[in-house]
């Protein structure tokens, strides 16, 4: 690959995914960036910033999460496994079973640097669950994160689709912390990222894109772990003032996964502390084994994900992605989506790569989206969303004569001269 010239800094190329879920390179250079020694800096060439300058301060610390707050499959109306075998295996708890809560670590929003005050989640942001902050930026942006680690071991973060210098990236580079890919525990780093106009939707025709952003720490189980998070990228211009993408339409952010708890870091700690008697537990029985995959929406199983509500008529993007080991295929039961160009009722996800599916919510009533992979539907992948009733449309003179109720008008057989002629 060219250099500019030969003594050009080091810079990292990140591997991006994009949200057509093809991978691609991300291009060009960082601007400015903060350097190894303290109070130094060092110029790297490529994109200047256009944009502006946003800031989030975020925190990796250990939650007690549980999949199934409710205490019940909220799509059933039951107990869990009062009725269902399958529920009761992924549920419950007992001498040698876990249950539904475990110690996990999870991306938090702060207020300021102190890291003493999370920033409150809006109630229309609940159905996010275990997904960290959303990460709101438009092309031409550069976001500065500062990053402040509670786990009881190293995290970082580590973004998809923004350029970033090794000085910025969450990736570990054999444990250096200077490059901020291993955080120890009580550390705190500022990474600094630009948003290329690679990171857009550029001519999909989309107005934002999706991408991720996890630890890069312990890659293997980070979403496992839980640390796991959006960033969505508007195109320049097609933002609101606080970075969200402008428009009409309902942004749903939605992780189907398979979250594997025998891959947590935290394993031991649940088997210690929720199975009733943990000398009993076989870490390598499979039934055992099994039971530790959360098929889940968000971290949410059986209809725990808080409900969605949208008005009669209103745009929903859904902003889809895929987790873990699992391969779900989404689906809607109050209709179909658009998918790029193609209308279906269904999608297809991949471990960590996102889609944008399309719906128009014209059908009033409250409604699933599931998995419809067998396993993992009978597992918990299932949430509901409500459309509002339609606004019926106001009576209105007619130049003949005034508007007339149902009840005033002849049956749709009378005009047909007999029996009706549709269903």
């Amino acid at each position: 690959m060219a250099r500019d010239a030969p003594t050009a800094p080091m810079v990292r190329y990140r591997r991006t995914a994009a949200t057509s879920g093809a991978a691609v390179l991300a291009v060009a250079l960082a601007a400015l960036l903060l350097a190894v020694g303290a109070g130094s800096f060092r110029t790297l060439q490529g994109s200047a910033p256009s944009g502006v300058t946003r800031t989030y301060y975020i925190g990796a610390d250990p939650v007690l999460w549980n999949y199934t707050p409710s205490g019940h499959d909220v799509i059933t109306g039951t107990a869990l496994g009062a009725s269902n075998a399958t529920v009761q295996y992924y549920t419950e708890r007992n001498a040698t079973y876990l249950g539904t809560s475990f110690e996990k670590c999870l991306y938090q929003q702060f207020v300021d640097a102190s890291f003493t005050a999370l920033e409150p989640r809006p109630a229309a942001e609940a159905y996010l669950g275990l997904l960290g902050p959303v990460i709101y930026a438009a092309v031409g942006d550069t976001v500065q994160v500062w990053f402040h680690n509670a786990c009881p071991w190293a995290e970082s973060i580590a973004p998809e689709g923004v350029e970033v210098a090794p000085s910025s990236d969450g990736t570990n580079f054999n444990g250096s912390v200077s490059y901020g890919g291993s955080v120890p525990t009580n550390g705190t780093v500022e990474y600094t990222w630009l948003v290329p106009p690679s990171a857009g939707p550029g001519s999909s025709g989309a107005p934002a894109a999706l991408w991720l952003y996890q630890s890069g720490t312990q890659a293997a189980n980070s979403t496992d772990l839980g640390l796991i998070g959006p960033i969505l990228i508007s195109a320049a211009g097609a933002n609101n003032p606080d970075g969200t993408p402008a428009g009409p339409a309902e942004n749903v952010i939605l992780l189907a996964s398979d979250l594997d708890e025998n891959d947590s870091t935290f394993l031991r700690y649940n088997v210690e502390h929720f199975a009733e008697d943990p000398s009993a537990v076989d870490l390598s029985q499979p039934r055992w084994v099994g039971s530790l995959n959360k098929y889940s929406i968000n971290g949410f199983l059986y209809g725990n994900l808080p409900p969605l509500t949208f008005p009669h008529g209103t745009e929903v993007v859904w902003w889809l992605l895929g987790a873990g080991r699992g391969y779900p295929t989404l689906t809607w039961t109050s209709g179909s989506v658009r998918l790029g160009g193609v209308t279906t009722d269904r999608v297809p996800l991949a471990p960590s790569v996102s889609e944008r599916a399309v719906m128009w919510a014209n059908t009033s009533g409250t409604w699933l989206v599931e998995s419809s992979v067998p396993g993992q539907l009978a597992g918990g992948l299932e949430g509901q969303f409500v459309v509002s009733a339609a606004t019926p449309a106001a009576a209105r003179d007619l130049p003949w004569g005034p508007a007339r109720s149902s009840a005033e008008l002849p049956a749709p057989s009378a005009l047909l001269g007999g029996a009706a002629r549709w269903a």
